[in-house]
Order: C-alpha cells, then sequence, then structure tokens
C-alpha cells in the first residue's frame, strides 16, 4: 500500500500523534477538506458530554462535517472559519470559548450545545434543533435562526431574541 492511497484524514491524526497535539502546528480541514467524522465507534444519544471527539484548541478553516455525528464532542478554545456543520448531529457538544466566523449550522441538531462565552459571526442556524442549548455567554452577531428551534423551545420565524435561555433555566 503506498502512502499516497492514506485517507488525507488519517494523514493529519498521525501528524497530531508525530507532534504530540500540538494544534499550532497545522491547520485541519484548510481548503474544504475535512476529517472522517463518521470512524469507527459513534457517540450514543445519552452520551456525556465530552466524551465524543476532541478538537479542542484547532484552527478549522473551510472544514466540513455536515451530516456527521458529533454527539458530545468538544471544540472548546478553537477558531472555525467557514465550517459546515449542516444536519450534523452535535447534541452535547461544547463550542465554550470558540470563535465561529460565518459557520453553517443549518438543520443541525445542536440538543444542549454548551456555545458559553463563544463568540459567532455570522452563524446560520436555518432549521436547526438548538432546544436546551446554552448561548447565554455567547456574543452572536448577524445570525439567521429562520425557522430554528430556540434553546426555550420555540420556534423562530426570524429571531431567537429574548428565547435564548433553555427551558426551565430561569
Amino acid at each position: 500500500m503506498s502512502w499516497r492511497s492514506v485517507p488525507r484524514a488519517l494523514v493529519l491524526l498521525a501528524l497530531v500523534a508525530l507532534l504530540g497535539g500540538c494544534a499550532d502546528a497545522f491547520t485541519i480541514g484548510h481548503g474544504g477538506h475535512g476529517l472522517d467524522t463518521n470512524a469507527g465507534p459513534q457517540p450514543g444519544p445519552d452520551c456525556e458530554p465530552g466524551s465524543g471527539q476532541n478538537h479542542a484548541g484547532h484552527r478549522m478553516d473551510g472544514s466540513e462535517f455536515g451530516g456527521s455525528n458529533l454527539r458530545c464532542s468538544v471544540f472548546n478554545h478553537s477558531e472555525l472559519t467557514g465550517t459546515d456543520f449542516g444536519d450534523a448531529d452535535l447534541s452535547k457538544a461544547s463550542f465554550r470559548e470558540t470563535k465561529l466566523a460565518e459557520p453553517d449550522f443549518g438543520g443541525a441538531k445542536l440538543v444542549d450545545v454548551d456555545f458559553e462565552g463563544a463568540e459567532l459571526t455570522g452563524p446560520s442556524f436555518a432549521g436547526a434543533d438548538l432546544a436546551g442549548a446554552d448561548l447565554r455567554q455567547a456574543k452572536i452577531t448577524d445570525a439567521d435562526w429562520t425557522g430554528a428551534t430556540c434553546p426555550d423551545g420555540t420556534t423562530a420565524k426570524t429571531s431567537c431574541d429574548g428565547h435564548l435561555e433553555p427551558a426551565g433555566s430561569q
């Protein structure tokens, strides 16, 4: 087997292992290439937050996670630009203190996601389910909320403003 036949995701993971997990040494997903997030065992619906894939501290430009199972994954302290999470299952994932520029969460399942201290610029939440998501301390600008289920369980026509606290958290 030639090294050229090895999937790029495996090459990136090998680099991470060789570099001791140093996230500053490279950019994941540069040029629109994503990681194979559906390889290996998948977290079930009852997974514990933080028990999924660990992408903490990474910089990702143009990564494609659309339709992926990212339940309970961790993206804390990362910088994500133009990342596609459309139709992905991110239930119980964590984006604490993460900077997200133009992320596409359209149609994604964001149930009980933790965005504490995150900065989201131009996110699309169109048709996404954010029931129970913690957005209270997140800084969100220019969001598209069309048809999204807000954290308090209401459905947005155009905005989730005033509906960002999960039901029962008051």
